[in-house]
């Protein structure tokens, strides 16, 4: 029997990304908070650099399981984004606005190293699922304030371009079906009145950076005044922002993650690079 052999000539530059896992980015409350990076393939001849997004998946405020973003998330790198998963503070050992707090100081992380990952550090956005939606839009619209920042917010200053959320906690104040999430709130905010928390308390008159909302069918039919009044104010604080009713998606399925929504994701980054 004889043996085939063939011949391939095969391009040899880089082509799929790379991922760093477990790169520490401070250590706060005696605990280390780690990023996983990933990067797009970097041509060897030249020197890109790519606009980054910082994504933070937090269920309820608590302790997430990250690898099932991996896989979508190194198919938006891709299009040529370097992505963060940020490890936050988590309960019941965080409080308001920690876990804010560590979506800032990471993100300095990642723009001081902005060299080393082949970032543009003038192009970067925020993304979050669920409570990490809500501490990334409060990242995003209250990065100027020192009361949400680690580090000093004049030698330090942040700007994003704008945030992504999937499934964000817009409004706290009606009583959840999940009681996991109502014990949740109730600790992390450490308060009984949690309409002291809602987005809209911590914004000013200042313009706010383009939003892009991903919510479930329950959410969206779930309107209070509130929720109302959110919306009215996107339409009348940024250029660009949209919200879209996802009918079968939660937080724990790919429902958020279909080539459709990818699509929709990437026009809105590029749109507002």
């Amino acid at each position: 029997m004889s043996i085939k052999t063939y011949t391939l000539d095969e391009p040899q530059f880089p082509q799929n990304p790379r991922l760093y896992l477990d790169i520490p980015y401070a250590i706060k409350n005696g605990h280390i908070l780690n990023l996983h990076i990933i990067e797009p393939a970097t041509p060897t001849a030249s020197n890109p650099h790519f606009p980054l997004i910082m994504f933070t998946p937090s269920k309820d405020f608590s302790h997430t399981n990250l690898e099932m973003f991996f896989s979508p998330l190194m198919q938006l790198a891709r299009y040529g984004f370097v992505i963060a998963l940020v490890e936050t503070r988590y309960l019941p050992n965080t409080h308001f606005p920690e876990q804010t707090k560590d979506i800032n100081t990471a993100t300095r992380y990642m723009l001081n190293h902005a060299y080393q990952y082949h970032i543009d550090p003038y192009r970067y956005f925020s993304w979050g699922l669920n409570s990490g939606a809500y501490s990334s839009l409060l990242a995003a619209w209250t990065a100027h304030i020192q009361k949400f920042n680690d580090e000093d917010v004049h030698t330090q200053s942040l700007r994003f371009k704008g945030c992504i959320s999937f499934n964000p906690l817009i409004d706290l104040t009606p009583e959840p079906e999940s009681k996991k999430l109502q014990t949740a709130l109730l600790k992390y905010f450490d308060t009984t009145n949690l309409a002291e928390f809602n987005l809209l308390n911590y914004v000013g008159k200042k313009e706010l950076p383009n939003n892009l909302i991903f919510q479930v069918e329950a959410a969206a039919s779930h309107k209070t005044d509130y929720s109302k009044k959110f919306v009215n104010y996107l339409e009348k604080s940024t250029d660009l922002s949209s919200i879209y009713t996802m009918l079968a998606a939660n937080e724990l399925n790919d429902g958020f993650f279909t080539p459709y929504t990818i699509d929709i994701i990437v026009n809105f980054l590029k749109d507002n690079l």
